[in-house]
């Protein structure tokens, strides 16, 4: 088995950096300075650089942002221009307009989607024109593309989805890998593929998790607590292999579990974080692989090691100048990299299934009417009212469509809400403590606090090492009411690895202090 062995800090945990930490934004901010002088003219490169500063968070009026925009209004302003962009450019013109404004730019999202689904060959791939068969590559960013068209709104025909998704199952190789251009034998049988490598099983792997994310088809096929305290292992209830078929589809869904299963096989025996061809752009590939497949197995967004691995590569081998170089060049790959150190997949996860902190932004998907309202110059729908007891109805069940609305309104009525009455839903509350949104988690934290009941205090005090900084400061913020303790401003001070070891140094000391025989997580 290859693997990539990675030197981490003193004092630093496999998997828990994240997006957040220094040393990832440092690295961020170094590729996003140089991205800005990026100097390569073809459109795709123009809306890969775009979207990239986009998920930077830079603001859409910068001008590398315009610039993309500007290439793609371009390319749409008549059919020989259309037709002489390649697929790669199509597919990344779409994913980065909706990126940037899906409402705004509605009639280049158009544009480019009806040929997007003009070239789309027979056997359900896409590839290049002379050629017959389907590029694993090209596909790829097609697929990609068709996600995030069907959450803007504009859904492919379900014909458009079954073509891929069997093209895909078709041109796995025997070994669960894919190969560069799909040998496709016509049936399930599958056949021996050419030019195959890690980049190809990132694209098409990753792919086909999209495709499963489409037909609504979740897995639990991992223990999503390993390596996580015993007071937050996810509480859940029993999950079938396969969700019930929610999307038309005349697709064998138990045979795409199948591919998933050996494609996920050939991942594990074969892991390596920087293989020798296209680096970058397989860490761009592989993130999203990542990112789809936690999200199919019911239980996304755990640390990571292997992101770990990456961050650590790309430390060591970033240019003085701030960019990464490889096979695509240096400015193609530096896009390719600083998206995986963003989480870019994830990132467009969280904005779709409302697994992040719950802000809707302006233009995307919101529904018009009187549940909206405008907070910190953000449209967001209203907080769901009601008692407490109501709003943890909601939250236990994800599937409830007010979910958002009552984990933000938990919060609201948090604030109000006497400790007797918060006490009496405590154990709801630690359950929810447990579940896979940050939001939620993060709501149920602060509800524990204002209990000041010590027998929360061990799973607060095990949330201090949650990954995610948002519920790492809602543990801090409950233990700091619970013990009726005022900030300190070290405490004010970045979220480094340090920072959150001291906190609970000091918080397990002053538990102890008070309850010398608890047992607690180590």
């Amino acid at each position: 088995m290859s693997c990539c062995l990675c030197v981490l800090a003193p004092g630093h945990a496999r998997g828990a950096l994240t997006p957040k930490s220094p040393q990832v934004q440092k690295l961020v901010a170094q590729g996003v300075k140089y991205l800005e002088t990026a100097t390569d003219g073809r459109p795709g490169a123009h809306a890969l650089f775009a979207l990239t500063l986009l998920k930077a968070e830079v603001k859409p009026d910068d001008p590398m942002v315009q610039k993309g925009l500007a290439s793609m209004r371009e390319a749409v302003t008549s059919k020989a221009k259309l037709e002489f962009l390649d697929v790669y450019s199509v597919a990344l013109g779409i994913i980065f307009l909706i990126e940037l404004d899906p409402a705004q730019h509605k009639a280049e999202i158009k544009t480019l989607f009806d040929h997007l689904l003009s070239i789309q060959k027979p056997h359900g791939g896409w590839g290049y024109r002379e050629r017959l068969t389907g590029d694993t590559s090209m596909t790829q960013y097609c697929v990609l593309a068709l996600w995030e068209l069907e959450h803007a709104g504009f859904p492919a025909p379900p014909d458009v989805w079954d073509k891929v998704a069997g093209w895909l199952m078709r041109t796995q190789d025997p070994s669960g890998c894919w190969g560069y251009q799909g040998n496709d034998p016509g049936s399930y049988t599958l056949v021996a593929q050419s030019e195959t490598r890690h980049s190809m099983a990132s694209a098409g792997l990753g792919s086909l998790y999209i495709c499963a994310d489409h037909y609504q088809y979740r897995r639990a096929q991992f223990d999503p607590s390993a390596g996580v305290p015993v007071a937050l292992q996810r509480v859940r209830k029993p999950a079938a292999a396969a969700a019930p078929k929610a999307v038309s589809t005349r697709l064998d869904l138990n045979h795409m579990g199948h591919a998933l299963d050996l494609g996920d096989a050939w991942m594990r025996e074969n892991y390596l974080i920087n293989p020798p061809q296209n680096a970058h752009y397989f860490l761009y590939a592989f993130e999203r692989y990542q990112s789809f497949r936690e999200l199919a197995s019911s239980s996304p967004f755990q640390p990571s090691t292997w992101y770990d691995d990456g961050v650590n590569m790309l430390e060591k081998t970033i240019s003085p100048g701030g960019f990464w170089q490889g096979s695509w060049g240096q400015e193609v790959d530096t896009a390719f990299a600083l998206l995986f150190l963003l989480r870019s997949s994830r990132k467009s996860i969280e904005r779709v299934h409302h697994l992040g902190p719950g802000t809707l932004v302006t233009g995307r998907g919101l529904p018009v009417g009187s549940d909206i309202e405008l907070r910190m110059g953000q449209a967001r729908q209203k907080p769901l009212a009601g008692p407490a007891e109501t709003l943890l109805s909601a939250i236990e069940d994800p599937s409830h469509p007010d979910y958002l609305r009552a984990v933000e309104g938990l919060e609201d009525k948090v604030e109000k809400a006497a400790p007797a009455e918060l006490s009496k839903l405590a154990m709801r509350l630690r359950a929810v403590a447990g579940s896979d949104s940050p939001a939620a988690r993060v709501a149920a934290l602060s509800a524990l606090g204002r209990t000041r009941d010590l027998d929360n205090a061990p799973l607060i005090l095990a949330a201090l090492a949650d990954p995610d900084d948002d519920v790492f400061l809602a543990a801090e913020d409950a233990l700091k009411f619970m013990s009726r303790t005022f900030d300190n401003p070290a405490e004010n001070e970045s979220l480094t690895p340090a920072r959150r070891a001291a906190a609970q140094r000091k918080w397990r000391n002053w538990f102890l202090a008070i309850r010398p025989n608890a047992k607690l997580d180590e």
